[in-house]
């Protein structure tokens, strides 16, 4: 995966945390603790025989802990991404639900409906291509789960456009717009005024430019997650987990527009 698609959990922390799970896990945690915690107050005490077993229940936590750092790899990053895909999900459901309840915008609304079809879809690919238990499935869904929360962004980004807009009311603007321009000749503070008045319909209305430019780009990024969808095939291949891989991460650099340095769907 390219260093700048950091949008996407890279393998590095996926690797930090799997090894983390590993270390604590009770198989070897447990052990070690209750060997380290008994083995200096039997040698106090001088029972050798006890002391002998709980050096061993130390050494066997050692073990263990090595085993699971270093041979067991795998299966500690299937466990994490289990966890951190449940999470996702979760704060996806809940977010996109507060979403619908507070928008105002049809089309964001839409969007939202598209997003969730895009997601479910994708996921009846995977079921397709890959077992559930396997860890590029994971892998895959974890990917496809942070594009989603990506695409909720823009649309949260919306409902903060509408919040502002509101604040901002058009009708008693125009209304004392109109009866300033009814006056032949204006003071000081009235062309001030009117000058702030005009400047306040402006921002409105710009607004309404922002939304429209963020539909747009959501627009464009679910045309691109209707192709990612046509490469779902052979997943179970290195090759092609990479390429689906690295279209997720530029699909999520491509959701975050607005960054610098982000990559832009044309």
């Amino acid at each position: 995966m390219k260093k700048d698609n950091k949008l996407i959990l890279s393998d590095d922390k996926l690797k930090s945390e799997s090894k983390k799970i590993a270390l604590t896990n009770n198989l070897g945690m447990l052990p070690m603790v209750i060997g380290a915690c008994g083995a200096p107050i039997l040698f106090v005490m001088e029972q050798m025989i006890l002391l002998y077993g709980f050096i061993g229940v130390l050494s066997f936590g050692v073990v263990a802990t090595i085993i699971n750092v270093f041979f067991r790899t795998d299966s500690f990053k299937k466990t994490y991404l289990e966890k951190h895909n449940r999470k996702m999900e979760e704060e996806a459901k809940k977010r996109r639900m507060e979403l619908k309840e507070e928008l105002s915008s049809e089309a964001a609304i839409n969007q939202i409906g598209a997003f969730e079809r895009k997601y479910d879809h994708f996921k009846v690919s995977l079921n397709k291509e890959l077992s559930p238990s396997s860890f590029s499935y994971q892998r895959l869904l974890g990917a496809f789960d942070q594009v989603f929360l990506l695409g909720l962004d823009k649309i949260e980004k919306i409902l903060d456009y509408e919040k502002n807009q509101n604040t901002i009311d058009e009708y008693t603007i125009l209304r004392e717009i109109e009866v300033l321009k009814t006056k032949v000749t204006l003071e000081r503070h009235e062309e001030v005024k009117l000058q702030g008045l005009q400047e306040r319909l402006t921002l409105r209305a710009g607004y309404d430019d922002k939304i429209s430019e963020i539909l747009a780009q959501n627009e464009m990024a679910l045309t691109k997650m209707d192709m990612l969808q046509l490469n779902l095939t052979d997943l179970h291949k290195p090759k092609n987990m990479q390429i689906a891989m690295e279209e997720l991460a530029s699909l999520a650099t491509a959701l975050n527009f607005e960054e610098k340095n982000a990559i832009k769907l044309d």
